[in-house]
C-alpha cells in the first residue's frame, strides 16, 4: 500500500514563505516610517564638545606627573532617528513610526595603552513619556525634542559612570519635574580654582558607587577627574 508524504513538504513551503521579507511586507498593514523633517545640532549644543579630535589632553597630578590622552578616532559624526509616534504595529513585520532625522557627535579618549578613559557625546533626541516608578508610565502632554550632552567614564565591571545635560530644547519644553528626575546627576559649582588655574562655569559629577569624580566646563571639556585610588588629574591649560 502506497503512502503519500505531502504534508511535510507543504509545511516546508509555508515555512519558507514566512521567512521571505517580500512576503512579510506584502502582508503587513504597516508602511514605511514617515520622516517629519530633520534637526541638526544647535550651535549651543556644539559648544559642549570643544574638541577637534587631534588634541593631546595633558593632565597632571599633585606631584606634577603627566597623564596624556589622545583620541584614536577623532570626532565621529553619525545620523539617527528620533522616534516620536507609533502609527502602526505590524503582525508579520515591524511597526511604523513618525520620526525626525537627527545627528550625533562623539569623541573617546584613550591612554598610552589604548584603553578608553572617557567619552563625550552630543545628540538630538525625543521623549514622549517618562517612568514615575519602575512599573508606572506617564505620557507627556506633547512631544519634546531636545539636545543633550553626555559624559561617560571607562568601563567598571560591565557598567560605566555617566551624566547628561539638556543643552537645548528644540520643540516644546521639558518640564522641570522631568529634568529633575532624569538629569539630576551633576551640579554646577561655578568658577573653580584648581592648583592655581581658574576654570569658569564648572560642572561636577560625583559617583560614590564607582569612587569616580569628573569636572567639566564648556570652554575646556573635561578639566579634571579622579578614578578610584588614582590621583586627581587636572587639565594643563
Amino acid at each position: 500500500m502506497k503512502r503519500y508524504h505531502c504534508l511535510p513538504a507543504l509545511w516546508l513551503v509555508l515555512f519558507s514563505a514566512c521567512l521571505d521579507d517580500d512576503f512579510l511586507n506584502r502582508n503587513s498593514p504597516c508602511g514605511d516610517d514617515i520622516s517629519l523633517g530633520s534637526f541638526a545640532l544647535s550651535d549651543t549644543t556644539e559648544q559642549y564638545l570643544p574638541y577637534a579630535g587631534s588634541e593631546v589632553l595633558v593632565f597632571k597630578d599633585s606631584l606634577a606627573r603627566k597623564y596624556e590622552l589622545r583620541s584614536a578616532q577623532g570626532v565621529a559624526i553619525s545620523e539617527d532617528k528620533a522616534l516620536v509616534r507609533q502609527l502602526c504595529t505590524g503582525l508579520l513585520s515591524g511597526s511604523q513610526y513618525e520620526y525626525f532625522d537627527t545627528e550625533a557627535k562623539a569623541i573617546a579618549f584613550q591612554d598610552s595603552t589604548g584603553s578608553d578613559i572617557f567619552s563625550l557625546s552630543v545628540t538630538t533626541t525625543s521623549n514622549i513619556f517618562y517612568f514615575e516608578e519602575l512599573d508606572s508610565l506617564t505620557f507627556l502632554d506633547s512631544l519634546v525634542v531636545f539636545d543633550a550632552f553626555k559624559f561617560t567614564s571607562r568601563e567598571f565591571e560591565n557598567s560605566r559612570a555617566s551624566f547628561s545635560i539638556v543643552t537645548a530644547e528644540r520643540q516644546n519644553a521639558l518640564s522641570a519635574d522631568y529634568i529633575n528626575r532624569r538629569y539630576n546627576d551633576h551640579r554646577v559649582v561655578g568658577d573653580t580654582l584648581l592648583r592655581g588655574t581658574l576654570f569658569e562655569d564648572v560642572i561636577i559629577a560625583e559617583f560614590d558607587y564607582y569612587n569616580y569624580t569628573v569636572l567639566f566646563n564648556i570652554a575646556d571639556g573635561v578639566i579634571a577627574f579622579k578614578d578610584g585610588q588614582e590621583p586627581f588629574w587636572i587639565l594643563e591649560k
